[in-house]
Protein backbone atom coordinates (compact mmCIF):
# COMPACT_ATOMS: atom_id res chain seq x y z
CA UNK A 1 0.00 0.00 0.00
CA UNK A 2 1.03 3.56 -1.12
CA UNK A 3 0.32 6.57 0.57
CA UNK A 4 0.31 10.14 -1.41
CA UNK A 5 -0.97 13.44 -1.60
CA UNK A 6 -2.46 14.14 -5.11
CA UNK A 7 -0.47 16.87 -7.18
CA UNK A 8 -1.64 20.07 -8.11
CA UNK A 9 -4.08 20.12 -11.40
CA UNK A 10 -2.46 20.46 -14.60
CA UNK A 11 0.79 19.50 -13.28
CA UNK A 12 2.69 16.89 -15.22
CA UNK A 13 5.16 16.23 -12.34
CA UNK A 14 4.16 14.45 -9.37
CA UNK A 15 2.00 11.89 -11.55
CA UNK A 16 1.54 8.39 -12.01
CA UNK A 17 2.59 7.50 -15.64
CA UNK A 18 2.50 3.84 -16.88
CA UNK A 19 5.40 3.73 -18.75
CA UNK A 20 4.95 2.60 -22.27
CA UNK A 21 6.94 -0.77 -22.63
CA UNK A 22 4.98 -2.33 -19.21
CA UNK A 23 2.30 -3.73 -21.34
CA UNK A 24 4.31 -5.75 -24.09
CA UNK A 25 6.59 -6.67 -21.02
CA UNK A 26 3.80 -8.34 -18.83
CA UNK A 27 2.28 -10.01 -21.93
CA UNK A 28 5.03 -11.94 -23.01
CA UNK A 29 5.67 -9.55 -26.22
CA UNK A 30 8.81 -8.42 -25.11
CA UNK A 31 12.03 -8.28 -27.41
CA UNK A 32 14.89 -9.89 -25.20
CA UNK A 33 18.24 -9.86 -27.05
CA UNK A 34 17.63 -13.47 -27.25
CA UNK A 35 14.63 -13.07 -29.38
CA UNK A 36 16.52 -10.85 -31.84
CA UNK A 37 17.73 -12.62 -35.30
CA UNK A 38 19.26 -11.70 -38.05
CA UNK A 39 20.24 -13.43 -41.95
CA UNK A 40 22.99 -15.90 -41.72
CA UNK A 41 23.26 -16.13 -37.83
CA UNK A 42 25.31 -18.04 -36.17
CA UNK A 43 25.62 -19.07 -32.32
CA UNK A 44 28.29 -18.72 -29.92
CA UNK A 45 29.02 -20.99 -27.45
CA UNK A 46 32.02 -20.50 -24.42
CA UNK A 47 34.48 -22.93 -23.20
CA UNK A 48 35.46 -22.31 -19.59
CA UNK A 49 37.60 -23.00 -17.02
CA UNK A 50 36.94 -25.98 -14.70
CA UNK A 51 39.83 -24.40 -12.19
CA UNK A 52 39.45 -21.44 -10.20
CA UNK A 53 43.60 -20.53 -11.39
CA UNK A 54 45.23 -22.74 -13.74
CA UNK A 55 48.21 -22.29 -16.41
CA UNK A 56 46.59 -23.27 -19.80
CA UNK A 57 48.90 -25.48 -21.59
CA UNK A 58 48.13 -26.93 -25.17
CA UNK A 59 44.05 -26.18 -26.20
CA UNK A 60 42.99 -28.57 -28.92
CA UNK A 61 39.75 -27.02 -31.16
CA UNK A 62 40.12 -29.60 -33.99
CA UNK A 63 37.87 -31.85 -32.53
CA UNK A 64 34.74 -29.50 -32.27
CA UNK A 65 35.73 -28.48 -35.73
CA UNK A 66 34.61 -31.79 -37.06
CA UNK A 67 31.07 -31.69 -35.11
CA UNK A 68 27.80 -31.08 -37.08
CA UNK A 69 27.29 -27.34 -37.83
CA UNK A 70 30.37 -26.47 -36.81
CA UNK A 71 31.68 -23.28 -38.48
CA UNK A 72 34.71 -22.22 -36.56
CA UNK A 73 36.61 -22.82 -33.15
CA UNK A 74 39.10 -19.85 -31.73
CA UNK A 75 41.01 -19.97 -28.66
CA UNK A 76 42.61 -17.66 -26.44
CA UNK A 77 46.10 -17.17 -28.45
CA UNK A 78 44.15 -17.37 -32.10
CA UNK A 79 41.98 -14.18 -31.40
CA UNK A 80 44.74 -12.59 -29.11
CA UNK A 81 45.46 -10.14 -32.14
CA UNK A 82 41.83 -9.40 -32.48
CA UNK A 83 41.22 -7.40 -29.59
CA UNK A 84 42.82 -5.62 -26.56
CA UNK A 85 42.88 -6.06 -22.73
CA UNK A 86 39.42 -5.33 -21.00
CA UNK A 87 39.98 -2.16 -19.42
CA UNK A 88 38.81 -0.94 -15.80
CA UNK A 89 36.19 1.82 -15.92
CA UNK A 90 36.89 3.39 -12.87
CA UNK A 91 40.67 5.13 -12.04
CA UNK A 92 39.71 4.58 -8.15
CA UNK A 93 43.25 5.56 -6.92
CA UNK A 94 46.85 6.76 -8.12
CA UNK A 95 47.68 2.99 -6.88
CA UNK A 96 45.21 0.97 -8.52
CA UNK A 97 47.13 -2.13 -10.43
CA UNK A 98 45.18 -2.93 -13.54
CA UNK A 99 45.94 -6.31 -15.04
CA UNK A 100 45.88 -7.55 -18.25
CA UNK A 101 42.69 -8.83 -18.52
CA UNK A 102 41.89 -10.95 -22.44
CA UNK A 103 38.67 -11.60 -23.16
CA UNK A 104 39.68 -15.60 -23.90
CA UNK A 105 42.03 -16.39 -21.38
CA UNK A 106 45.71 -17.39 -23.66
CA UNK A 107 48.48 -18.50 -20.73
CA UNK A 108 46.57 -18.75 -17.44
CA UNK A 109 42.80 -19.03 -15.96
CA UNK A 110 42.42 -16.75 -12.95
CA UNK A 111 38.85 -17.79 -11.81
CA UNK A 112 36.34 -20.50 -11.81
CA UNK A 113 34.47 -19.37 -15.73
CA UNK A 114 37.09 -17.98 -17.19
CA UNK A 115 37.00 -18.13 -21.09
CA UNK A 116 39.42 -20.30 -22.87
CA UNK A 117 37.65 -21.12 -25.81
CA UNK A 118 34.89 -20.50 -28.00
CA UNK A 119 33.07 -22.50 -31.01
CA UNK A 120 30.39 -20.85 -33.91
CA UNK A 121 27.87 -23.04 -34.91
CA UNK A 122 24.87 -22.95 -37.18
CA UNK A 123 22.76 -23.45 -33.90
CA UNK A 124 23.07 -22.92 -30.10
CA UNK A 125 22.73 -26.84 -29.56
CA UNK A 126 25.23 -27.39 -32.16
CA UNK A 127 27.68 -25.11 -30.24
CA UNK A 128 27.05 -26.11 -27.24
CA UNK A 129 27.52 -29.94 -27.97
CA UNK A 130 30.95 -28.97 -29.68
CA UNK A 131 32.20 -27.18 -26.78
CA UNK A 132 32.51 -30.22 -24.95
CA UNK A 133 34.85 -31.54 -27.72
CA UNK A 134 37.41 -28.95 -27.28
CA UNK A 135 40.47 -30.31 -25.07
CA UNK A 136 42.26 -27.83 -22.85
CA UNK A 137 45.47 -28.64 -20.83
CA UNK A 138 45.19 -27.10 -17.19
CA UNK A 139 47.98 -26.92 -14.55
CA UNK A 140 46.48 -26.52 -11.57
CA UNK A 141 47.78 -23.29 -9.46
CA UNK A 142 47.23 -22.54 -6.06
CA UNK A 143 43.76 -20.38 -5.15
CA UNK A 144 42.58 -17.99 -2.65
CA UNK A 145 38.95 -17.45 -2.35
CA UNK A 146 38.60 -14.92 0.81
CA UNK A 147 39.65 -11.48 0.42
CA UNK A 148 41.03 -11.02 3.87
CA UNK A 149 43.43 -14.38 3.59
CA UNK A 150 44.54 -13.22 -0.17
CA UNK A 151 46.19 -9.93 1.54
CA UNK A 152 48.07 -12.02 3.90
CA UNK A 153 51.62 -12.19 3.72
CA UNK A 154 52.56 -16.02 1.00
CA UNK A 155 49.21 -16.23 -0.05
CA UNK A 156 49.14 -16.98 -3.64
CA UNK A 157 48.91 -14.34 -6.20
CA UNK A 158 46.07 -13.89 -8.74
CA UNK A 159 48.72 -12.39 -10.82
CA UNK A 160 52.07 -13.69 -10.49
CA UNK A 161 53.28 -10.56 -12.35
CA UNK A 162 52.55 -8.12 -9.35
CA UNK A 163 53.60 -7.85 -6.18
CA UNK A 164 50.38 -8.23 -4.22
CA UNK A 165 46.69 -9.19 -5.08
CA UNK A 166 46.22 -5.43 -2.92
CA UNK A 167 44.17 -3.81 -5.62
CA UNK A 168 44.48 0.03 -4.57
CA UNK A 169 44.11 1.90 -0.71
CA UNK A 170 41.47 4.43 -0.83
CA UNK A 171 42.13 7.22 1.99
CA UNK A 172 39.33 9.16 3.33
CA UNK A 173 40.22 12.14 5.84
CA UNK A 174 38.30 14.58 8.36
CA UNK A 175 39.07 16.17 11.25
CA UNK A 176 41.50 14.33 14.09
CA UNK A 177 40.55 11.01 14.54
CA UNK A 178 43.09 10.46 17.02
CA UNK A 179 42.78 13.07 19.33
CA UNK A 180 39.00 12.33 19.22
CA UNK A 181 40.02 8.83 19.97
CA UNK A 182 42.69 9.57 22.85
CA UNK A 183 39.27 11.54 24.75
CA UNK A 184 36.54 9.38 24.27
CA UNK A 185 35.74 7.31 27.09
CA UNK A 186 34.04 4.66 24.77
CA UNK A 187 35.26 3.41 21.83
CA UNK A 188 33.12 0.85 19.83
CA UNK A 189 34.91 -1.54 17.20
CA UNK A 190 33.27 -4.28 15.33
CA UNK A 191 33.77 -5.91 11.90
CA UNK A 192 30.59 -6.07 9.28
CA UNK A 193 30.89 -8.90 6.84
CA UNK A 194 29.01 -8.66 3.58
CA UNK A 195 28.62 -11.69 2.17
CA UNK A 196 29.14 -12.54 -1.68
CA UNK A 197 25.97 -12.28 -3.45
CA UNK A 198 24.92 -13.04 -7.25
CA UNK A 199 22.51 -10.93 -9.38
CA UNK A 200 19.82 -12.97 -10.63
CA UNK A 201 18.06 -11.22 -13.51
CA UNK A 202 14.88 -13.05 -15.09
CA UNK A 203 16.89 -12.71 -18.03
CA UNK A 204 20.52 -13.94 -18.42
CA UNK A 205 23.42 -11.48 -20.01
CA UNK A 206 23.03 -11.93 -24.03
CA UNK A 207 24.88 -10.44 -27.04
CA UNK A 208 23.95 -10.52 -30.63
CA UNK A 209 26.97 -8.65 -32.78
CA UNK A 210 25.96 -8.01 -36.79
CA UNK A 211 28.41 -7.36 -39.26
CA UNK A 212 28.45 -5.03 -42.06
CA UNK A 213 31.70 -5.82 -44.38
CA UNK A 214 31.00 -3.24 -46.70
CA UNK A 215 31.50 -0.35 -44.49
CA UNK A 216 33.58 -1.63 -41.29
CA UNK A 217 30.56 -1.17 -39.38
CA UNK A 218 29.09 -3.59 -37.03
CA UNK A 219 25.61 -3.57 -34.29
CA UNK A 220 25.98 -4.45 -31.26
CA UNK A 221 22.58 -5.81 -29.57
CA UNK A 222 23.68 -6.52 -25.50
CA UNK A 223 21.45 -7.41 -22.55
CA UNK A 224 22.89 -4.21 -20.84
CA UNK A 225 22.69 -1.22 -18.60
CA UNK A 226 25.19 1.37 -19.63
CA UNK A 227 25.01 1.16 -23.58
CA UNK A 228 27.20 3.85 -24.12
CA UNK A 229 29.70 2.56 -22.02
CA UNK A 230 30.38 -0.41 -23.91
CA UNK A 231 30.54 1.59 -27.15
CA UNK A 232 33.15 3.60 -26.47
CA UNK A 233 35.11 0.85 -24.79
CA UNK A 234 34.68 -1.99 -27.17
CA UNK A 235 35.43 0.67 -29.70
CA UNK A 236 39.16 1.21 -27.77
CA UNK A 237 39.35 -2.59 -27.09
CA UNK A 238 38.39 -3.86 -30.70
CA UNK A 239 39.76 -1.19 -32.69
CA UNK A 240 36.37 -0.40 -34.61
CA UNK A 241 36.00 3.72 -34.41
CA UNK A 242 33.13 5.05 -32.54
CA UNK A 243 31.17 6.35 -35.57
CA UNK A 244 31.52 2.60 -36.89
CA UNK A 245 30.09 0.71 -34.04
CA UNK A 246 26.21 1.31 -32.90
CA UNK A 247 25.27 -0.46 -29.05
CA UNK A 248 21.94 -1.10 -29.04
CA UNK A 249 20.23 -2.20 -24.83
CA UNK A 250 16.95 -4.02 -26.24
CA UNK A 251 14.05 -4.98 -23.57
CA UNK A 252 16.53 -5.86 -21.15
CA UNK A 253 15.21 -8.12 -18.14
CA UNK A 254 16.69 -7.61 -15.03
CA UNK A 255 20.26 -6.13 -14.09
CA UNK A 256 20.64 -5.32 -10.57
CA UNK A 257 24.02 -3.87 -10.77
CA UNK A 258 25.00 -7.23 -12.89
CA UNK A 259 24.27 -5.69 -16.47
CA UNK A 260 26.41 -2.27 -15.88
CA UNK A 261 29.59 -3.68 -16.37
CA UNK A 262 31.46 -3.76 -20.38
CA UNK A 263 32.44 -7.36 -20.16
CA UNK A 264 33.80 -10.20 -22.19
CA UNK A 265 31.33 -11.71 -24.59
CA UNK A 266 30.71 -8.19 -25.92
CA UNK A 267 34.68 -8.10 -27.27
CA UNK A 268 34.18 -11.81 -28.17
CA UNK A 269 31.19 -11.53 -30.31
CA UNK A 270 32.42 -8.53 -32.21
CA UNK A 271 35.54 -10.30 -32.63
CA UNK A 272 34.03 -13.60 -33.86
CA UNK A 273 31.63 -11.31 -36.20
CA UNK A 274 34.03 -9.90 -37.93
CA UNK A 275 36.09 -12.87 -38.36
CA UNK A 276 33.50 -14.62 -39.98
CA UNK A 277 31.63 -11.78 -41.88
CA UNK A 278 28.12 -12.87 -40.25
CA UNK A 279 26.32 -12.12 -37.31
CA UNK A 280 26.93 -14.18 -34.35
CA UNK A 281 24.79 -14.62 -30.76
CA UNK A 282 25.74 -15.48 -27.30
CA UNK A 283 23.32 -16.65 -24.68
CA UNK A 284 24.31 -17.46 -21.41
CA UNK A 285 22.77 -20.20 -19.19
CA UNK A 286 21.62 -19.65 -15.73
CA UNK A 287 24.74 -21.77 -14.27
CA UNK A 288 26.97 -20.19 -16.82
CA UNK A 289 25.81 -16.31 -15.97
CA UNK A 290 26.35 -17.49 -12.22
CA UNK A 291 30.09 -17.94 -12.91
CA UNK A 292 30.96 -15.62 -15.77
CA UNK A 293 28.33 -12.02 -14.55
CA UNK A 294 29.95 -10.08 -11.91
CA UNK A 295 29.21 -11.03 -8.34
CA UNK A 296 27.98 -8.00 -5.63
CA UNK A 297 29.22 -7.70 -2.00
CA UNK A 298 31.76 -9.31 -0.54
CA UNK A 299 32.98 -6.70 1.87
CA UNK A 300 35.29 -7.32 4.93
CA UNK A 301 34.76 -3.84 7.04
CA UNK A 302 36.78 -2.98 10.01
CA UNK A 303 35.08 -0.10 11.81
CA UNK A 304 35.84 1.85 15.02
CA UNK A 305 33.70 4.51 16.81
CA UNK A 306 35.25 6.79 19.44
CA UNK A 307 32.06 7.96 21.59
CA UNK A 308 32.49 10.84 23.68
CA UNK A 309 30.26 10.20 25.95
CA UNK A 310 29.35 7.17 28.26
CA UNK A 311 26.83 6.90 31.43
CA UNK A 312 27.29 5.28 34.12
CA UNK A 313 24.69 2.25 34.91
CA UNK A 314 23.54 1.54 37.88
CA UNK A 315 25.03 -1.21 40.26
CA UNK A 316 24.31 -4.95 38.60
CA UNK A 317 22.85 -2.73 34.99
CA UNK A 318 24.98 -3.49 31.92
CA UNK A 319 26.47 -0.44 30.12
CA UNK A 320 24.94 1.48 28.00
CA UNK A 321 25.77 3.55 24.87
CA UNK A 322 23.93 6.77 24.16
CA UNK A 323 24.14 9.07 22.13
CA UNK A 324 21.68 11.69 20.33
CA UNK A 325 22.84 13.96 17.06
CA UNK A 326 20.86 16.67 15.89
CA UNK A 327 22.00 17.33 12.04
CA UNK A 328 20.00 20.08 9.90
CA UNK A 329 22.05 21.01 6.58
CA UNK A 330 21.64 24.18 4.43
CA UNK A 331 21.87 21.19 1.13
CA UNK A 332 19.51 18.61 2.67
CA UNK A 333 20.22 16.91 -1.19
CA UNK A 334 20.60 13.17 -0.86
CA UNK A 335 18.23 10.84 -0.63
CA UNK A 336 17.51 9.29 3.31
CA UNK A 337 14.77 7.37 4.75
CA UNK A 338 13.26 4.87 7.17
CA UNK A 339 12.87 1.09 6.92
CA UNK A 340 10.63 -0.65 9.88
CA UNK A 341 10.31 -4.12 10.08
CA UNK A 342 8.53 -6.62 12.50
CA UNK A 343 9.77 -10.07 12.16
CA UNK A 344 8.63 -13.67 13.52
CA UNK A 345 11.69 -15.90 14.66
CA UNK A 346 11.64 -19.79 15.06
CA UNK A 347 14.13 -20.18 18.43
CA UNK A 348 14.12 -23.76 17.62
CA UNK A 349 15.17 -23.47 13.69
CA UNK A 350 16.74 -20.06 13.18
CA UNK A 351 13.46 -19.54 10.50
CA UNK A 352 13.01 -16.31 9.95
CA UNK A 353 10.21 -14.81 8.45
CA UNK A 354 9.07 -11.50 7.77
CA UNK A 355 5.54 -10.36 9.04
CA UNK A 356 5.25 -6.26 7.84
CA UNK A 357 7.54 -4.08 6.69
CA UNK A 358 7.21 0.01 6.66
CA UNK A 359 9.31 1.96 4.05
CA UNK A 360 9.64 5.82 4.14
CA UNK A 361 11.54 7.70 1.91
CA UNK A 362 12.81 11.26 0.60
CA UNK A 363 14.14 11.24 -3.03
CA UNK A 364 13.43 14.62 -3.53
CA UNK A 365 10.35 16.05 -6.16
CA UNK A 366 9.21 12.75 -7.81
CA UNK A 367 8.63 12.96 -11.38
CA UNK A 368 7.02 9.73 -11.16
CA UNK A 369 5.61 8.35 -8.49
CA UNK A 370 4.38 4.85 -9.94
CA UNK A 371 7.83 4.49 -10.82
CA UNK A 372 9.50 5.33 -8.04
CA UNK A 373 6.82 3.07 -6.00
CA UNK A 374 8.30 0.21 -8.22
CA UNK A 375 11.97 0.77 -7.38
CA UNK A 376 11.23 0.44 -4.02
CA UNK A 377 8.69 -2.62 -4.09
CA UNK A 378 11.39 -3.93 -5.89
CA UNK A 379 14.47 -2.97 -4.13
CA UNK A 380 13.20 -3.96 -0.43
CA UNK A 381 13.21 -7.94 -1.97
CA UNK A 382 16.85 -7.75 -3.12
CA UNK A 383 17.66 -6.18 0.52
CA UNK A 384 15.73 -9.01 2.32
CA UNK A 385 16.91 -11.43 0.36
CA UNK A 386 20.94 -10.59 1.37
CA UNK A 387 19.62 -10.26 5.30
CA UNK A 388 17.86 -13.82 4.95
CA UNK A 389 18.83 -15.70 2.05
CA UNK A 390 21.13 -15.51 -0.58
CA UNK A 391 25.17 -15.95 -0.55
CA UNK A 392 27.65 -16.89 -3.33
CA UNK A 393 29.73 -19.58 -1.36
CA UNK A 394 33.11 -21.61 -2.76
CA UNK A 395 35.39 -24.05 -1.22
CA UNK A 396 38.78 -23.55 -0.30
CA UNK A 397 39.67 -24.79 -4.18
CA UNK A 398 37.59 -22.18 -5.57
CA UNK A 399 34.61 -23.75 -7.15
CA UNK A 400 31.34 -22.70 -6.72
CA UNK A 401 28.87 -24.36 -4.23
CA UNK A 402 26.12 -22.23 -4.97
CA UNK A 403 26.43 -22.45 -8.88
CA UNK A 404 22.91 -23.01 -9.54
CA UNK A 405 18.60 -21.91 -8.50
CA UNK A 406 18.84 -25.60 -6.58
CA UNK A 407 21.63 -23.87 -4.38
CA UNK A 408 21.39 -20.21 -4.15
CA UNK A 409 17.84 -19.65 -2.68
CA UNK A 410 16.49 -16.21 -4.20
CA UNK A 411 13.20 -15.06 -2.62
CA UNK A 412 9.68 -16.19 -4.23
CA UNK A 413 6.73 -14.01 -3.62
CA UNK A 414 5.64 -16.23 -0.81
CA UNK A 415 8.61 -15.30 0.97
CA UNK A 416 8.14 -11.37 0.67
CA UNK A 417 5.59 -9.71 2.76
CA UNK A 418 3.28 -6.69 2.10
CA UNK A 419 4.86 -3.19 2.34
CA UNK A 420 3.81 0.12 3.75
CA UNK A 421 5.72 2.91 1.66
CA UNK A 422 5.54 6.56 1.86
CA UNK A 423 7.48 9.66 1.56
CA UNK A 424 8.89 12.84 2.63
CA UNK A 425 9.73 15.39 -0.05
CA UNK A 426 12.57 17.80 0.71
CA UNK A 427 13.65 19.17 -2.75
CA UNK A 428 17.43 18.70 -3.50
CA UNK A 429 19.04 22.16 -3.85
CA UNK A 430 21.80 21.31 -6.21
CA UNK A 431 19.59 20.77 -9.19
CA UNK A 432 16.45 23.04 -10.62
CA UNK A 433 14.39 20.07 -10.67
CA UNK A 434 14.96 19.38 -6.45
CA UNK A 435 15.24 15.17 -7.84
CA UNK A 436 17.57 12.72 -5.86
CA UNK A 437 18.26 9.44 -6.25
CA UNK A 438 16.00 6.32 -5.69
CA UNK A 439 16.81 3.21 -7.39
CA UNK A 440 18.69 1.84 -4.34
CA UNK A 441 16.24 3.32 -1.75
CA UNK A 442 14.73 -0.46 -1.01
CA UNK A 443 17.34 -2.41 -1.25
CA UNK A 444 20.22 -0.27 0.85
CA UNK A 445 17.04 0.46 3.54
CA UNK A 446 15.99 -3.34 3.94
CA UNK A 447 18.66 -5.80 4.56
CA UNK A 448 19.93 -3.07 7.95
CA UNK A 449 16.56 -3.15 8.99
CA UNK A 450 16.17 -6.69 9.06
CA UNK A 451 19.25 -7.90 10.49
CA UNK A 452 19.01 -5.70 13.52
CA UNK A 453 15.21 -6.68 14.34
CA UNK A 454 16.70 -11.02 13.44
CA UNK A 455 19.64 -10.49 15.65
CA UNK A 456 20.27 -12.69 18.73
CA UNK A 457 19.46 -11.52 22.11
CA UNK A 458 22.16 -9.21 23.09
CA UNK A 459 23.19 -8.60 19.05
CA UNK A 460 26.28 -10.62 17.92
CA UNK A 461 29.57 -10.86 19.36
CA UNK A 462 32.02 -7.73 19.09
CA UNK A 463 34.22 -9.64 16.41
CA UNK A 464 31.63 -9.96 13.23
CA UNK A 465 28.33 -8.52 12.65
CA UNK A 466 27.04 -10.52 9.41
CA UNK A 467 24.87 -8.24 6.92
Amino acid sequence: MTTQAAPPAGRVTGQPVRRKEDARVITGQARWTDNLTLPGLAHVAIVRSPMAHARIGQADVSAALERPGVIAAFTGRDLAPDYGSLPTAWIVSDDLIVPDHPPIAADEARYLGDAVAVVVAEDPYQAADAAEAVQVEYEPLPAVVDPAAALADGAPLVHAGQATNRAFTWTFSGGDYAAARHRAKVVVSRRFVQQRVMPTAMEPRAVLAGPFPATGEFTLWTSTQVPHFVRLLMSSVCGIGEQKLRVIAPDVGGGFGGKLNVYAEEAIALAAARRLGRPVKWTATRSEDYLATTHGRDMVQDVEIAAFSAHDPPPGADPVLLAEVTVDPEAFSYPHGTHLCAVEVDTATGLVKVRSYVAVDDVGTVINPMIVDGQVHGGVPQGLAQALYEEAVYDAGGNLVTGSMVDYLVPSAADVPPYVTDRTGTPATTNPLGVKGAGEAGTIGSTPAVVNVAAPPGGYPPARTVL
